[in-house]
């Protein structure tokens, strides 16, 4: 896992890397495979089909234990050899006859839903709409525990949006807003173990430059963190000291709560 870190009160943005991926182009592949259809008779043919459509891509997933048809049918779904939970599909016939594949998606996995609306468009942009996620305890705690940290409490996102084009896997536009619970967290930092409380957090979801902008706040709406994931699969997270306090980590001689105190390029997809 590549990463490069400062812990400095005011140091510059750490290096990132030139290394590219294609980690979001194979997401977009992943999720619109299943709604890849031009001819209406395709709706009768067999699930299999949105198999093969994966197998033809150059992503790295699998469709098992298919059931239904191509416009209406359900699916385990494997991503680097990782299950990622039963994709159901409803495919919008109509909507073909104005250049548009549409299908409404929904993924379920004991840590985790994802729903949503996706488009294909005739030009290769990808459209998703109305998207509701719910990331559970289970799924925080596999994403999260490579960074020895233990999370409790249930992150949502709620009527996102977003596109972006299936050639390039670019993200054009986003916006959501997300909400995690809070709770008891774990964590261990410079060799000691540390147990916090946190408050419920939200979060805006927006573009900035071309990258995805996340961007957390506490209940009164005061900023604590920012991430930005670029297309390359790197995120930059930029760290206020208010969350380090929340944190209940040690810090001689605090400073000004708005202070970014820590600042971290980490290759994360």
């Amino acid at each position: 896992m590549n990463r490069r870190a400062r812990v400095t009160p005011s140091s510059p943005w750490a290096t990132r890397s030139n290394a590219r991926g294609g980690a979001l182009r194979t997401l977009l592949i992943v999720l619109m495979a299943t709604v890849l259809l031009i001819p209406a008779l395709a709706l009768f043919a067999p699930s299999g089909l949105a198999a093969r459509l994966l197998t033809a891509s150059d992503a790295d997933a699998r469709l098992v234990a298919l059931s239904g048809r191509l416009g209406n049918g359900a699916a385990d779904l494997f991503v680097e050899q990782r299950f990622l939970g039963r994709i159901t599909w409803h495919l919008k016939p109509l909507h073909l006859f104005r250049g548009r594949a549409v299908a409404d998606l929904r993924l379920e996995e004991a840590g985790h839903s994802i729903a949503t609306r996706a488009a294909l468009t005739y030009d290769g942009r990808v459209e998703l709409s109305g998207t509701d996620v719910e990331i559970r305890e289970a799924t925080l705690d596999r994403f999260l525990r490579p960074y020895a940290i233990e999370p409790t409490g249930t992150l949502t996102i709620a009527d996102g949006h977003a596109h972006a084009q299936l050639e390039t896997g670019r993200l054009l536009e986003a916006e959501a807003g997300a909400h995690w619970s809070g709770g008891q967290v774990r964590y261990d930092l410079g060799g000691s173990s540390f147990v916090a409380e946190f408050p419920g957090l939200s979060a805006d979801l927006g573009m900035e430059d071309g990258a995805l902008l996340v961007v957390v706040t506490d209940p009164e709406g005061h900023g604590l963190l920012e991430i930005v994931l670029h297309t390359d699969g790197w995120a930059d997270v930029r760290v206020r000291y208010r969350f380090v306090a929340m944190s209940g980590y040690p810090w001689s001689d605090p400073p000004d709560p708005d202070l970014i105190v820590v600042e971290i390029s980490e290759q994360v997809l």
